[in-house]
């Protein structure tokens, strides 16, 4: 979450209480997110839209390309 691992979620977290978030499942082939531009602006859509906390997407954008790159063909879900 946020670049870090954790084990818990808060209960005062929005997502689990009220169910706010967003995602998107981005194929994955030979290690390469196919579209990510598209996936991550669509990502920063939702999330102002749900008035979420700012994301450093940079950051999540890297996260997402290290989760796919041991990937030969499949998804990665963010």
């Amino acid at each position: 979450m946020n670049g870090q691992r954790h084990d818990a979620l808060a209960p005062s977290d929005r997502g689990l209480q009220f169910g706010d978030g967003c995602f998107t499942t981005a194929r994955v082939i030979d290690g390469k997110i196919e579209l990510l531009p598209w996936h991550l602006e669509r990502l920063q859509q939702a999330a102002q839209r749900l008035m979420l906390p700012a994301t450093d997407w940079l950051a999540f954008e890297r996260e997402m390309a290290l989760a796919a790159e041991s990937i030969p063909l499949g998804v990665v879900k963010a």
